[in-house]
């Protein structure tokens, strides 16, 4: 199956907005460059679509209230033209700044 990888992460949007807004959480997209806004991932998209929604679920769980979760995708280093999704939050930027160095 074939899926737009701006589409599988508006879904991810689509399925945890209400979550996020019931935490008191941010949840957002960052906009894509317009090649991956036109790219499309073949392949398993259920699968994908898990990993992502996966991610962005566990963002939202250890961001507090009044973070962010960002989404966003960007083009890997290989040859292929892979994206690579990608949840941020705050709680993990907050996580990495405590940790001795």
């Amino acid at each position: 199956a074939a899926m737009r990888i701006s589409q599988l992460l508006q879904a991810a949007v689509d399925t945890f907005g209400g979550l996020a807004a019931a935490k008191g959480v941010t949840l957002c997209i960052v906009s894509l460059l317009p090649d991956l806004e036109r790219a499309v991932f073949i392949g398993d998209v259920r699968r994908l679509q898990q990993c992502v929604n996966n991610g962005v679920s566990n963002s939202i769980k250890f961001t507090e209230a009044g973070g962010t979760v960002t989404i966003r995708a960007r083009r890997g280093d290989d040859a292929l033209a892979q994206a690579e999704p990608h949840a941020n939050s705050t709680a993990a930027a907050a996580a990495a700044a405590a940790v001795p160095h």
